[in-house]
């Protein structure tokens, strides 16, 4: 039996308000160091859901940055925060902060590769499973709902954690990551002797030694998302990270389902593993990104340095995937809501709810650009409310919250539905390139403000885009059939 965390450390802040479509807040955070080998001092940032005094007991999901990243790149070019107010759970963004000048590594890289921090008690895991604790210490968290992700590094960290914390962790979720035990070999450029991947047995006698007893080797569903193009961590990570789950866990090879996750013109395919006992063991989304190194980013939600709107939705697929599993199996529920009917400028949504657990109440609200607040259904297994003179023509998504007698609370989404003629949402181009790419095809004007004579990115100026991307390649967006670009597709206004 592992031992007890440490919690109840001493936590410094400020509040924060969110500067975004969010209602819900960030808090900063300071842990101190702890007592396990290789512990340092962390930052890191929470959001919390605006509603979240509703709820006894939300999940709560980890989101790792990469190497050259912090916590804030996840914040904006992710899309957790989003989805986190939709749906109530709290969303924790730790910073790696400061990591020692040997062994070497690139800037502000997670050390999944380094003995002294892929292991249960040591070094940056220890303070992530410590940083759970001092979360769960001041936010009401549901224990049996904590999960785990990242992008590139912190997808090897999220990795790490699923392993050496597999007790505590329900799910865990890699973007562009590597598997447990890997080298830093894996990455391109990282070693002189260039790209080399350990057999998928030595990443089985990893997880092994890491998990010697049986309460230890409890099975943590992983999701590798991962592009077929990416060169700088190749394919061949994100399928070690399946393989080696598959051995471990003695699962079957052959996909239990396959579908076509296939987004804006980005070939995908989405395939679960299962065992013998019908549970899965790890789901893979491989895309087909463009074949450049710029394929190494964050996929499917906002623009950034380090992501690309373009694809399949990462925050959506891994939070689908984390809500199906807890460290309590049975405990949740099945939500399904029917698609809205819709008379005029009303709406009645319905829909059922299966659990073991007993109903209190089932409340449901509707989200959009003029979103209705929260209102009680009649019934709860079998729930509807009918919302009256909504504002016209109007996009909503109905998202339901059922209350249980022992005050947990669930929260599901439903399709989005229109009432009335609302304007068309435009089609969006993207194309990616670096800066001066960019200048010769038109798309940025030298030295003028934002969209001045039609020239120029609308939503930001020449000098900034080029501190944020200097020469590297990054994606600009505009409505099919004009010459306006935007650097964020958020920013695009409607037709």
């Amino acid at each position: 039996m592992r031992t007890s965390f440490y919690s109840g450390s001493l936590l410094l802040g400020v509040l924060a308000f969110v500067d975004c479509a969010q209602a819900g807040t960030l808090v900063s955070r300071t842990l101190p160091a702890g007592p396990d080998p290789g512990s340092r001092e962390r930052t890191y940032q929470v959001f919390v859901p605006e509603d979240l005094s509703d709820h006894a007991a939300a999940p709560v999901v980890m989101v790792l940055h990469g190497c050259l990243q912090n916590e804030q790149n996840m914040i904006d070019e992710t899309r957790f925060t989003e989805l986190a107010e939709r749906d109530g759970f709290i969303v924790v963004f730790p910073f790696i902060t400061s990591y020692p000048f040997l062994p070497a590594r690139a800037q502000n890289c997670w050390g999944f590769f380094i003995e002294q921090h892929r292991h249960q008690g040591l070094g940056e895991p220890a303070d992530l499973r410590r940083i759970f604790d001092a979360v769960e210490d001041e936010f009401p968290v549901d224990t049996a709902r904590r999960y785990v992700a990242g992008l590139s590094s912190g997808a090897g960290m999220a990795v790490v954690m699923a392993v050496a914390y597999s007790e505590d962790i329900a799910a865990a979720g890699a973007v562009a990551g590597l598997p447990y035990g890997e080298d830093a070999c894996a990455v391109a450029q990282a070693c002189f002797t260039g790209i080399a991947h350990k057999p998928v047995s030595a990443f089985v006698e990893a997880m092994q030694a890491e998990q010697p007893s049986a309460e230890e080797q409890r099975l943590v569903p992983i999701m590798a998302i991962h592009s077929t193009n990416d060169m700088k961590v190749p394919i061949r990570n994100a399928q070690n990270i399946r393989d080696s789950w598959l051995a471990y866990y003695d699962a079957d090879a052959t996909p239990a389902s396959t579908a076509d996750c296939t987004a804006e013109g980005i070939a995908c395919e989405h395939a679960r593993f299962t065992d013998d006992d019908g549970r899965t063991v790890v789901e893979t989304v491989l895309y087909n990104g463009p074949p450049s190194g710029t394929t190494h980013y964050w996929v499917g939600d906002n623009a950034g340095m380090f992501a690309d709107p373009d694809g399949p939705s990462a925050s959506e697929l891994l939070w689908s995937f984390f809500r199906e599993h807890t460290l309590t199996p049975g405990a949740q529920s099945e939500i399904d809501v029917l698609p809205a009917e819709v008379e005029g400028t009303s709406a009645t949504i319905r829909g059922t709810v299966e659990d073991e657990r007993p109903i209190q109440e089932v409340f449901v609200r509707l989200d959009g650009e003029v979103p209705q607040s929260e209102r009680l259904a009649e019934g709860t297994t079998s729930f509807g409310v009918r919302f009256e003179d909504l504002p016209d023509d109007q996009r909503y998504t109905p998202v339901v919250r059922v209350v249980f007698d022992d005050g947990a609370s669930e929260t599901s989404s439903g399709p989005e539905f229109a009432v009335g003629e609302p304007p068309e949402q435009p089609v969006i181009d993207t194309v990616r390139g670096n800066f001066q790419e960019h200048i010769l095809a038109g798309r940025i004007a030298v030295q003028r403000p934002p969209c001045v004579l039609g020239l120029g990115v609308c939503d930001a100026d020449f000098n900034t885009l080029f501190v944020q991307h200097g020469f590297e390649a990054f994606a600009l967006h505009h409505p099919a059939g004009t010459n306006r670009w935007y650097l964020d597709r958020a920013n695009i206004p409607p037709s």
